[in-house]
């Protein structure tokens, strides 16, 4: 989910749940489609937020693949009770990709024992059929109009969410020929979001290269350890080209902070730098 600022002109939508599933051992990929049927138009990047009525949420998943049940077994089964509140979450795919709103939920889980994160395990926990209400999209965070310069994504755990709307939209939809690189932080290879997908798009586009990195990797992890930011350091020494690269940067706080504050000390202006911040 994001920071964001309201707009009042943005519409609401009832939103039905298509399909729901977990793709990695914390993140559910939850697919609506709108009640009425109509297709929303919106810039890659966009979020939209949802109204989560009061009630009772589960503690952890219901539903947890067998394969991903290891991650879970510290953590406690139960309920909480919980007033309505407000989240935003960024959506995985650009307009003319479906008439499907594709969004990764993180389950927050309960760091006291007492609740989980309120929106996560209410969007988590929505069964196929069942409807939500929410507003937008709204778009604040988006690809510049600017074709001849290259553009380097940076994100983390659910940050990939609007990088990879924005990466799909600029090759499917608008044919963009710049050089466009994603350095993609995860935990372990469980838990790299749409691997395959993103191996595919670099085979399938030059122009575009994936870089998968991992702070805790199997002995048979072949690609890049350690931290986003450590790989970024690397790919810097290489040389570039500061005034015409544009960072997009998406994922935890304290990795965006010092991510720009690398790319900062080499130059890159403020203007080149466009951030989506996301908080529980």
């Amino acid at each position: 989910s994001i920071e964001v600022n309201t707009d009042l002109n943005i519409e609401n939508h009832e939103l039905v749940v298509v399909a729901t599933n977990f793709i990695t051992p914390f993140i559910k990929e939850v697919k609506f489609k709108v009640k009425l049927g109509k297709q929303l138009a919106f810039k890659a990047g966009a979020y939209m937020q949802f109204e989560v009525p009061a009630g009772m949420n589960s503690l952890r998943p219901d539903d947890m693949p067998e394969n991903y049940e290891k991650y879970w077994e510290s953590y406690s089964h139960g309920r909480f009770s919980h007033d309505g509140v407000i989240r935003h979450y960024s959506l995985v795919n650009f307009d003319e990709e479906s008439d499907e709103l594709t969004f990764n939920i993180r389950w927050q889980t309960a760091k006291d024992g007492f609740r989980a994160g309120i929106g996560s395990s209410y969007l988590s926990s929505l069964q196929v059929g069942e409807t939500i209400t929410a507003k937008g999209p709204f778009s604040d965070f988006y690809a510049t109009s600017n074709k001849k310069v290259r553009r380097i994504f940076i994100g983390a755990g659910s940050g990939l969410a609007p990088l990879r709307a924005i990466i799909f939209e600029q090759l499917k939809k608008h044919h963009f020929q710049g050089d466009m690189t994603l350095i993609y932080g995860a935990r372990t290879e469980e838990h790299l979001l749409y691997r395959d997908e993103l191996n595919s798009l670099s085979e399938q586009n030059k122009n575009f290269s994936y870089i998968p990195t991992l702070s805790n990797p199997s002995e048979q992890w072949e690609g890049h350890s350690g931290y986003v930011q450590q790989v970024l350091l690397n790919h810097l020494v290489k040389g570039i080209q500061a005034f015409s690269t544009e960072f997009y940067l998406c994922g935890p706080e304290a990795m965006m902070s010092e991510v720009e504050q690398i790319i900062t000390d080499v130059g890159i202006p403020s203007n080149q730098i466009f951030k989506d911040k996301f908080s529980r």
